[in-house]
């Protein structure tokens, strides 16, 4: 299958930084551009960057810390709404969920609630803070079993394999 015709919707100043709306229509291989029968239309939202668990140094005051840490985790529940409302099949996060090697307890206990409250798939992939290798989040048991508790609708992608496995045309 080949994906193509990609209509991004670009986002506003009052939307978040790292944020883009796709609906991507898969044709059969050899297709070709301009047929009009698409097997299959699929539409995400894609994310990145969301760094949960940010210390926010620029930031004097421990409870203005604290205040932003907070957002971070409550601006999720509009991340789902926002798919929701749009139709989405499923939201990605392309890297940096966690700003850290090792998040605290209580962010990605928080993580997780918020996650499963999208009530649609979650698929992530490591970045940079939140690498996939061994010492990263993804290789420890504590978060590995809170987010198969907490938010069943949720897959970090650790493997170099599709995800999803299209039929046959």
């Amino acid at each position: 299958f080949r994906f193509f015709s990609i209509k991004r919707i670009s986002r506003t100043k009052s939307q978040p930084q790292s944020f883009e709306l796709a609906r991507t229509t898969i044709h059969p291989i050899g297709s070709g551009l301009g047929n009009s029968s698409p097997f299959m239309t699929t539409t995400f939202l894609h994310t990145a960057d969301w760094q949960l668990g940010k210390a926010f140094g620029g930031i004097s005051d421990l409870d203005n810390q604290a205040i932003v840490r907070r957002e971070r985790i409550r601006v999720l529940v509009r991340l789902g709404e926002l798919a929701r409302e749009n139709g989405c099949d499923f939201i990605v996060v392309a890297g940096d969920l966690f700003d850290s090697f090792v998040p605290k307890a209580d962010t990605v206990v928080r993580a997780f609630e918020a996650i499963a409250a999208m009530e649609i798939p979650v698929v992530a992939i490591p970045g940079n803070h939140d690498h996939g290798g061994t010492g990263g989040p993804w290789t420890q048991d504590f978060i590995m079993r809170q987010a198969k508790e907490l938010a069943p609708n949720f897959t970090i992608l650790l493997e170099n394999e599709p995800y999803l496995e299209l039929p046959e045309a």
